[in-house]
């Protein structure tokens, strides 16, 4: 199947004359790290994701669609107090655990990040429910990604990016 067309973000250097994503180069890093067993196809579920380099991004970018929650750590900046004497708020860098409901997803070829945005699902006393929020994912860095149903087409990207053969640059046989 061809790739997602219709997306925003930085993909001037990967898109083909045909104007559909083409496939960053395969990386030279061990294959995206999955937490648990895919769903079959038609049910619901979700899995702990971890991606490893640029080619994992891209099978998360194609994997996380409108509709999708994800779950991942962020960071938020939050009002400590109100305007001081000089007209400055203080503010301090929260690391916080929300779940968002996906509305959009955009792929940054040259930063290597996917910004997740969307409401905000997870009660927390330093975000109001429902309120938008942007996650941004990026190599090294674990989120949940659930699904409320699993096409044939996402279990089959989740088995081919876990599988440490299929990134291989180099194979060697031996003849004896």
């Amino acid at each position: 199947l061809p790739p997602r067309r219709g997306r925003r973000g930085s993909l001037s250097r990967l898109v083909s004359a045909r104007g559909a994503r083409a496939r960053p180069r395969a990386c030279a890093c061990a294959a995206m790290k999955v937490k648990g067993k895919a769903p079959p196809a038609g049910e619901p579920g979700s899995l702990s994701l971890c991606m490893e380099c640029a080619e994992d991004l891209w099978h998360a970018y194609n994997l996380i669609a409108a509709g999708d929650r994800v779950r991942a750590s962020t960071v938020r900046k939050v009002v400590r107090a109100a305007r001081d004497e000089g007209g400055k708020s203080q503010t301090d860098r929260v690391k916080l655990k929300l779940q968002v409901a996906v509305e959009e997803v955009d792929y940054d070829g040259v930063a290597e990040t996917l910004r997740v945005r969307g409401k905000n699902l997870t009660e927390c006393e330093h975000v109001r429910l429902g309120s938008y929020h942007t996650l941004e994912l990026d190599a090294r860095r674990e989120f949940q990604l659930c699904k409320e149903e699993w096409d044939s087409v996402c279990v089959e990207r989740v088995k081919n990016a876990a599988d440490p053969t299929r990134s291989a640059d180099l194979a060697a046989g031996m003849v004896s």
